[in-house]
């Protein structure tokens, strides 16, 4: 795809963020995402076969991104802690902007199984350089050795997702950075024995 052509696909990609976020899929209109793009709705389908495509592309375009840049922060030559932080932030920020894209896919039943069986694989990859993450850590000697992985793993990052939980649904407000580097004090105290 030329450059020209990649950027009008991410103009669209973030227009359709915004307006799906904002109003909600139903509520927005091919005409709205052109307008908010700068461009004809008639290029919006010279990309996309209509709005579910648009929206599933969509998605799929910010999973694949959210996974690349986990992957790279995942590698950085740092300590668990700072990385785990990162990825709080992160994580926190790619909630709260596609918490209501998520749910509209579900309501409307906008995924096919095909899709949904792509993002389980990225999730998977994901799981596999969180593990990786936890036994540099435990080889470093910042996670006891004598802790299963898994164990390990369920402690920091199902106690960060509880977090996540209890924050979008029952807070509805965003946990600060101090929050998080309290947690994660908390957690590896314990792990780090």
């Amino acid at each position: 795809m030329s450059a020209d052509k990649e950027d009008k696909k991410h103009r669209i990609f973030d227009a359709a963020r915004e307006l799906f976020y904002n109003r909600g899929f139903a509520e927005t209109t091919m005409q709205e995402i052109a307008e908010s793009a700068g461009l004809g709705k008639g290029t919006l389908y010279g990309y996309f076969l209509g709005k579910e495509h648009l929206f599933r592309e969509l998605l799929q375009y910010d999973e694949t991104r959210q996974i690349n840049i986990i992957t790279e922060r995942l590698h950085e030559n740092t300590a668990i802690r700072p990385k785990l932080l990162q990825m709080a932030e992160f994580q926190l920020a790619i909630l709260e902007r596609q918490y209501r894209l998520l749910n509209d896919a579900r309501r409307y039943s906008i995924c096919p199984d095909s899709w949904r069986e792509d993002i389980d694989g990225k999730k998977r990859k994901w799981a596999s350089l969180l593990e990786e993450t936890v036994r540099q850590a435990m080889a470093d000697g910042e996670i006891r050795a004598d802790i299963p992985v898994g164990a390990a793993m369920a402690a920091l990052f199902g106690s960060f997702s509880f977090y996540c939980f209890f924050w979008m649904i029952l807070e509805k407000e965003r946990p600060s950075t101090a929050d998080l580097e309290e947690l994660f004090d908390i957690i590896m105290d314990g792990l780090a024995g």
